[in-house]
């Protein structure tokens, strides 16, 4: 057994790990730890991704003790001592490595966090919101002292790569010709390529753009990408001879699966049949092991052999690389059924052998690299998130009509979460900016961006989170200069400041109305703060660095206000404590420098150079002549306001409308595209949860006006043919109420604007915004109240989850039925749960697939629950967990969670 002590992001721990060996091969079939420690007051286990296993938390009445066996597939037993055990499983030769263990003693702050789930168009009958995923651990409140203490032991494990911020124009979300078969679509792409070479662009990120070959078993293999004298070849050569660097989505979506396959799966062709898997009736499956060591060599091959024929600087897997799970071989070096770390410690092996053989290559992770959790993340560049960013498929709601300002705070809330609940490293977040309504096989006009504010605001979120800058859409030629120059000008800023972060901090609210999010990166001599607000109003932010910077800059530091340059102040005079005011939407970016005059700065960018601008209307008078307060103090009855609107400079041009004319183009797409003709009026009216008023009425002189509410529906997703995602039994989420008013204000007159308000609760008017053209926009700001901001902190409040008592809910059997469950058929999920108001499970594989489900309780059987389920394509599948993980709740108390294994079986070769 070594020890070691380690020293990593101003923490200190210990780790230790076994080595046997001997003079033969061994045969490892478990490992198990186990510790404890006196006057325990608390026990629990922490999960991230998919369940995956993490760490425990072995709690006095001041310290915790945190610990984990550094290994995704793990199994933990809490009593008077904690015992840690995996199944290596394996036969060896000669020696054996255990994973390493970590312990860590953490002292206590007494302010602890729980996640706060958003709105989401996810519903599976709770009476709370929730993520598309829940949160595994999420009725355990952490402690700062212990989030920042996993944080640096994740850290030390990961090892991030140096981050290199990188501008990534990714093609999965931007709609082009997936295989370019004309000369206008090859010109379509050659001009895409130029757009973002002329953004100051670095590496293209795309799709396959033909049906790729896939390779064979020959040693020089490779997958052809780009067969010669191709439309591929030529745009890849093109994207090359711009300076641009270029790399490929290799994954099992977007139609990908019978060609770039990149986790192998069922490749090559010409396997041996003593690479695939072996199903439990000893016949074969379609898959491979990734725990055969000569195809795992094979796969690691005709990878090398790609990313070199095709000078590639990224590569990636959805899911991947591969793994050993349901293999019953007794040939491939694992034990019959079990050659999950086997599988696992070979991907690993793979991704440390590309990392050796092409420095500085860009691993992306994607949905499918979830499944082994923080520990599985190890080289991986970026990762996707929990979840794919797109409001349709389960990210965060806010109350924004704008698909920009909407992923700007979903990727910044998603970064939040992986920071502080999975403990990773923020070079990791996957900053994704601009819009995702839409992906590559659609309509190409949906690969322009539509709202130049959002887009800014999307930018500066991406900077903010870390990463590199995933830009899913890009503005078209035509927009002003300033729009492309201020990116330019960010993204070489944000390059200048990429070194590897002494500390990295996700603070503030969690990207909740009513209150700033905030996140600080840096070293010892200089460090960057960016204030984030997510809301239609401005929101004030009390900040206090001082325990979170060197004591260099805590003592002797400078604050540059970096889009204000004349504001500073030094914090041996004014300590780095100080209040802000975030405007709307917006992100305000600070450093802290020991050397003030080399701080780079930049004018924000201003309204006219956008378009059009966001007014706030703030000056709303009741019936009785009463100023309404915005946002409402107190729950208020339904009833009708006005806002007096001043005459105009010029009257509004309301013969275009090319909105209108998108929305009929793509009734399907959850898009409302309203600010894509900076010449219209348009009306927003943010509410906190717009499913709380389902009627509301905007009248203009007293005249009814068409009045509309920006909403998911089922059908929206029929383009997909997502019918494992069960979303008929999702909410048909209301997002925010809208009208247009352009025709109304074609004349200069004064108008009276009237609202008919329903019943409201506690904090749900935020305050209307009118967008209208720039020059217009002056003649409105009379109607702003600069005292207006929001100060009470977050004002969507989610009662927090508790971890159940003894007296709790509790689950104590589950199985499933029938014995065997394979592709296309039906199974059912039994559960025993006591004290249970409401059971769920997370099935990663079945119909259900992309969120989690609700059992429903059988009438006259007590304490039993059921869930009937289909399986769909199991080769397809992203990820690929043994378990159902079950969980029982009653009157916000959660029980442990409890695993049922799930008889898979695997799809047989010759299907």
């Amino acid at each position: 057994m070594t020890y070691a002590t380690v020293e990593a992001s101003g923490r200190e721990f210990v780790t230790r790990r076994l080595a046997v060996t001997g003079p033969t091969d061994l045969l490892i079939e478990r490992v198990t730890v186990t510790f404890s420690i006196d006057d325990i007051e608390e026990a629990a286990e922490v999960r991230t991704f998919a369940e995956a296993p993490f760490a425990v938390t072995v709690r006095t009445t001041t310290d915790s003790l945190l610990s984990g066996v550094q290994n995704p597939h793990t199994h933990t037993e809490l009593g008077d001592t904690v015992t840690v055990s995996y199944e290596p499983a394996m036969r060896v030769s000669a020696r054996f490595e255990s994973s390493p263990q970590f312990f860590a003693v953490s002292h206590r702050s007494g302010s602890t966090i729980q996640p706060v789930p958003p709105k989401t168009r996810v519903g599976v009958g709770e009476s709370r919101p929730r993520a598309r995923f829940r949160n595994p651990s999420e009725a355990l409140p952490m402690d700062l002292e212990e989030i920042t203490t996993l944080r640096a032991v994740v850290r030390h494990f990961l090892s991030p790569l140096p981050l290199r911020h990188r501008s990534i124009l990714y093609t999965y979300w931007l709609p082009l010709p997936h295989a370019p078969a004309t000369d206008a679509e090859e010109a379509l792409w050659i001009e895409t390529i130029d757009n973002f070479v002329d953004l100051g662009g670095d590496l293209l990120l795309t799709v396959p753009l033909v049906d790729a070959s896939v390779p064979t078993n020959a040693p020089d293999a490779t997958w052809e990408l780009e067969p010669a004298g191709s439309r591929a070849a030529k745009i890849m050569d093109h994207a090359r001879a711009s300076g641009l660097e270029v790399g490929y989505y290799m994954g099992v979506a977007a139609g990908n699966l019978p060609y770039s396959n990149a986790p192998g799966l069922g490749l090559p062709s010409d396997a041996p049949d003593s690479w695939r898997k072996v199903r439990r009736d000893g016949t074969l499956a379609k898959e491979n092991c990734l725990a055969h060591e000569e195809y795992a060599r094979w796969l690691e091959t005709v990878s090398i052999n790609t990313i070199e024929t095709y000078g590639l600087s990224a590569w990636s897997w959805d899911p991947g690389p591969g793994d050993g799970i349901h293999c019953y071989s007794e040939s491939h070096g694992h034990l019959p059924g079990k050659g999950v770390h086997a599988g696992w410690l070979n991907g690993q092996k793979m991704i440390a052998a590309l990392h050796e053989r092409f420095a500085g290559l860009h691993l992306q992770g994607y949905y499918g690299q979830k499944q082994d959790g923080t520990w599985g993340l190890k080289g991986i560049s970026q990762h996707e998130g929990y979840w794919e960013q797109q409001a349709e498929w389960g990210s965060a709601l806010y109350p924004e009509l704008s698909a920009e300002r909407l992923n700007a705070n979903g990727s910044r809330q998603q970064a939040w979460w992986s920071q502080n609940f999975r403990y990773l490293p923020a070079e990791l977040n996957h900053p994704v900016m601009g819009r995702m309504s839409q992906i590559c096989v659609e309509d190409t006009v949906l690969g322009q961006t539509f709202d130049w504010w959002g887009w800014r605001f999307g930018l500066l979120s991406a900077i903010a989170i870390g990463g590199a800058p995933t830009l899913p859409t890009l503005p078209p030629r035509d927009v002003p200069s300033a729009i492309r120059e201020e990116y330019r000008w960010w993204l070489e800023w944000a390059k200048a400041h990429s070194e590897t972060p002494a500390y990295d901090i996700a603070g503030g609210a969690q990207v909740e109305l009513g209150a700033v999010d905030w996140y600080l990166r840096g070293g010892p001599d200089e460090a960057h703060l960016f204030l984030c607000n997510p809301g239609p109003r401005p929101a004030r932010v009390r900040v206090d660095l001082h325990d979170h910077l060197p004591e260099t800059l805590s003592a002797r530091g400078t604050v540059v206000d970096v889009q204000s340059p004349s504001r500073r102040w030094s914090s041996d005079a004014v300590p780095v404590r100080f209040d802000a005011d975030v405007p709307a939407f917006s992100v305000l970016v600070y450093a802290v420098t020991t050397d003030p005059e080399s701080v780079d700065t930049r004018a924000p960018l201003e309204s006219t150079e956008a378009r059009s601008a966001a007014v706030a209307l703030d000056l709303w008078r009741d019936e009785m002549n009463r100023r309404v307060p915005i946002p409402n103090r107190e729950a208020a009855p339904s009833r009708t306001i006005h806002c007096a609107l001043p005459a105009l400079s010029r009257a509004l041009d309301a013969s275009r409308h090319e909105a209108l004319l998108l929305r009929e183009r793509l009734p399907l797409i959850p898009d409302t595209f309203a600010y894509v003709d900076p010449e219209r009026a348009i009306l927003v009216i943010p509410l906190l949860d717009a499913d709380d008023s389902p009627d509301l009425q905007v009248l203009v002189d007293g005249i009814p006006v068409d009045t509309e509410v920006y909403r998911f529906v089922h059908e929206q997703m029929s383009r997909y043919s997502l019918v494992e995602a069960d979303v008929d039994q999702w909410p048909e989420s209301t997002v925010v109420w809208w009208c247009d008013l352009t025709e109304h204000l074609a004349s200069v007159g004064p108008r009276t604007l009237s609202i008919v308000l329903p019943v409201l609760g506690l904090h749900q008017f935020l305050g209307p915004y009118l967008q209208v053209p720039e020059d217009v926009a002056a003649d409105l700001e009379s109607l702003g109240d600069s005292a207006i901001r929001f100060t009470d902190g977050p004002l969507h409040v989610v009662p927090p989850l508790r971890r159940a008592g003894a007296d709790g809910p509790r689950v104590r059997e589950g199985w499933v039925t029938p014995d065997s469950v394979a592709s296309q058929s039906e199974f059912t999920l039994h559960v025993r749960a006591e004290n249970a108001d409401e059971v769920f499970a997370t099935i990663h594989v079945a119909s259900g697939s992309l969120t989690d489900r609700r059992l429903r309780r059988v009438e006259g059987a007590g304490d039993l629950w059921v869930l009937d389920a289909h399986v769909y394509s199991r080769t397809a599948v992203i990820l690929d967990r043994p378990d159902a993980i079950v969980w029982a709740v009653r009157d916000g108390a959660v029980s442990d969670d409890f695993r049922v294994r799930i008889p898979w079986e695997l799809d047989p070769l010759e299907s």
